[in-house]
């Protein structure tokens, strides 16, 4: 599948679930699945799969007041990257806004968070996010060798 416009991502995969912790197995699965149809390499489908859950876990756990909402999941191809990306109704959260975890301190002296959100930016190629129309919409690039 090619892009119709230089420049433009071609869509491999699109699916919604619920934003609820339980369904995790499901989308790691279908993440993974595309990504390997895709022809992501095997060296790179652990990173994706760990930037996949810890963006999803976050969305469940903090976007969302009672009742859990919905989560939007594509994959897409474009520019020589595999694109993740996420689209919710929950509370505006622009990851790139928040302070880096102090890796200076000890265990005992970090508070509890952050971490996951640090190495998902680490792994990522490219990465945007931007807030339209009640959505956020978030943008992971992995270079596919």
């Amino acid at each position: 599948m090619s892009p119709s416009r230089e420049g433009e991502a071609a869509l491999l995969a699109s699916k919604n679930f619920p934003a609820e912790e339980k369904v995790l197995p499901q989308v790691t699965a279908f993440v993974l699945e595309a990504a390997e149809a895709a022809g992501l390499a095997p060296a790179r489908r652990p990173h994706l799969e760990l930037m996949a859950e810890e963006v999803f876990i976050n969305i469940c756990r903090y976007a969302y007041k009672e009742p859990s909402g919905e989560v939007s999941l594509r994959l897409e191809e474009g520019a020589g990257l595999l694109w993740l990306i996420f689209i919710d109704r929950g509370l505006p959260f622009d990851p790139m806004d928040q302070a880096a975890p102090d890796l200076a301190s000890g265990l005992e002296e970090r508070p509890v968070g952050g971490l996951g959100l640090f190495l998902t930016m680490r792994l990522t190629t490219e990465l945007s996010y931007r807030r339209a129309e009640g959505l956020n919409i978030l943008k992971l690039g992995l270079v596919k060798a």
